[in-house]
């Protein structure tokens, strides 16, 4: 994607998306964070990909908005990752001054049905 909407800074959402990766990989997912195009012809070629890769089915876009935006950040997220064909999105949100482990994910109750469900997986 384009460089991200909202955030505080560029850098910032790049450290989480490696943050995100490195945490979901230490979980024993092949995940792996998607760079940040800063020309919109070079994000059309790269394709839509979520901000971290590698958790099947799940499109996860990453947010490190000091202020929250749970709703807007994940209706974002989830519009894009229709267009995707992903079933299930999820947004992790940092929290200030806590650990990775401890930023929130959020998704909504029918995707939280479908993971718990086991229904995301192809």
């Amino acid at each position: 994607m384009t460089a991200p909407t909202g955030n505080q800074s560029r850098r910032l959402n790049e450290s989480l998306r490696s943050l995100t990766a490195y945490y979901l990989t230490s979980e024993g997912f092949d995940a792996e964070a998607s760079s940040i195009h800063s020309k919109i012809s070079t994000a059309l070629e790269a394709g839509l990909l979520p901000d971290v890769t590698g958790v099947p089915g799940i499109w996860i876009d990453v947010s490190a908005r000091g202020n929250h935006r749970l709703s807007v950040d994940l209706d974002s997220a989830r519009a894009t990752a229709a267009l995707a064909g992903y079933p299930v999105t999820a947004l992790v949100q940092s929290r200030g001054g806590r650990g990775i482990d401890e930023a929130f994910v959020v998704t909504s109750l029918a995707d939280f049905a479908k993971l718990a469900n086991g229904d995301h997986l192809p």
